[in-house]
């Protein structure tokens, strides 16, 4: 099922760009609270209520790091309502949420922080939108397949192998560290345009550490 990220200084061009990525065959919408100020309850629930008329499941991402908005478990209980609002992406860093959310919206949750992946499928996330598994595909569908089935014996020891990698999703540089590393897996897709600066010559040798660790257990393990 394919969905977008969807994000945009105002409602109008916000549910443009729904409506555009609907009639390019999308099957849902990814979607941050307003991002351009910090808007009140009211602004964020009448934000997600007009997204909600351009007809695609909306899953709302909550990213309160990189936003002005915490879509909270009583925030989001108070969207309810919304016709097609089916899920949330949960990048608080609070695992404690997650069954507040289930208990008092019904939405799906999905795992959105990949050094919180596994404690997040425990407390009842049924998905992942994840950023590192671009670069460790393989080994994160394992990991999701083994929580899915209750095979935590063998779930535990794969993730503390792939959470020095993991954990650079929850930083300001993870955009650089999934370029560099597809680079060091000879797929190489270019560099970050500015702001955003190239890693260090010590930055490259921490992610290339974390990546080898990974792709080495991997490798004997699974």
């Amino acid at each position: 099922m394919p969905v977008v990220g969807t994000a945009a200084p105002s409602t109008a061009k916000a549910l443009g760009w729904i409506n555009h990525t609907r009639e390019a065959g999308a099957e849902g919408a990814m979607v941050l609270p307003p991002i351009n100020y910090w808007p009140n309850r009211r602004e964020v629930i009448a934000w997600y209520e007009a997204l909600s008329a351009g007809g695609l499941p909306i899953i709302a991402y909550n990213n309160p790091f990189d936003t002005s908005t915490d879509l909270t478990p009583d925030l989001l209980a108070e969207m309810k309502h919304i016709q097609n609002l089916v899920g949330v992406k949960e990048f608080s860093g609070d695992v404690r949420r997650i069954s507040a959310i289930l208990d008092q919206t019904g939405l799906e949750v999905l795992a959105g922080t990949d050094d919180l992946a596994l404690e997040s499928f425990l407390a009842g996330a049924t998905g992942w939108i994840a950023g590192m598994t671009n670069n460790l595909p393989r080994e994160s569908g394992v990991l999701y397949e083994l929580a899915m089935a209750g095979q935590l014996e063998e779930a535990w020891p794969l993730y503390r192998e792939l959470l020095p990698f993991f954990r650079y999703d929850s930083t300001p540089r993870f955009v650089q560290v999934i370029k560099y590393t597809f680079e060091l897996d000879g797929k190489p897709v270019g560099s970050t345009r500015p702001p955003r600066l190239p890693l260090t010559d010590d930055e490259k040798a921490e992610v290339t550490a974390a990546f080898q660790r990974a792709r080495q257990f991997s490798a004997k393990n699974i």
